[in-house]
């Protein structure tokens, strides 16, 4: 599945630009006077600004292997602090010898949980030291529900979504997609990775590939809205 254009609603659109593009050096620009679009590799980032939005978003920028530890220095020497989980800037998914992924976390200026992760198996390598320019794409987008399996068994059967693994499915949390992109469909109330904020509902539009059809979705209200 290919991530290739997600739209979220920001509260101070002026913060994120200067965020998205002065401070991480992403190539963005204003579309009308409350839009700004992003270029984050092969997906189009969109912000568009609602002022009374209370919309709190997590999503993931896949980045190079072996340059994660490159990209702590580049974000530290800019001023971003990172977000730890027991005193650790990495995180590990699966295990330290056989890992599907690390990642490290950080805010933006609208306060949404933005990830940079590695994906040791998409054999994505650059030898350059890392710049911000290496983002490949978005590879990650949460959406928080109060039934996390029934609107993930709607995504994998309206969307024609391949899994990874079944085992993924259950009442908390699911993971539906497979190593290139992933919605992450969470219950309303868990604790985004690696903060105590609580995952709430949040209003999105996204264009993504699944299985060669390209497809349009809005998420509202918690429920998927049309294609």
């Amino acid at each position: 599945m290919e991530l290739r254009k997600l739209k979220l609603y920001s509260k101070d659109i002026s913060a994120q630009f200067d965020f998205y593009n002065n401070v991480l050096g992403l190539e963005a620009d204003f579309s009308g006077e409350n839009k700004i679009s992003i270029t984050a590799g092969s997906t189009q980032l969109i912000f568009e600004e609602e002022k009374q939005s209370n919309f709190t978003y997590h999503f993931a920028f896949l980045i190079p292997n072996q340059k994660l530890e490159q990209a702590i220095d580049f974000l530290e020497k800019k001023g971003i602090e990172l977000l730890k989980r027991n005193g650790e800037k990495i995180i590990y998914f699966g295990t330290t010898e056989n890992h599907v992924g690390r990642a490290i976390y950080f805010f933006d200026e609208d306060g949404n949980i933005a990830e940079f992760i590695e994906r040791e198996s998409l054999k994505f390598e650059d030898k350059e030291d890392f710049h911000i320019n290496q983002i490949i794409k978005i590879n990650e987008i949460g959406m928080p529900v109060d039934n996390p399996k029934e609107v993930s068994r709607q995504l994998i059967n309206q969307f024609n979504i391949h899994l990874i693994n079944r085992n993924h499915l259950n009442d908390i949390f699911c993971w539906v997609g497979d190593y290139n992109g992933v919605f992450i469909v969470v219950k309303n109330g868990r604790n985004w990775l690696p903060t105590k904020l609580a995952a709430q509902s949040n209003d999105f539009k996204v264009e993504f590939e699944s299985s060669d059809e390209i497809y349009e979705m809005e998420f509202k209200n918690g429920c998927i809205t049309n294609k």
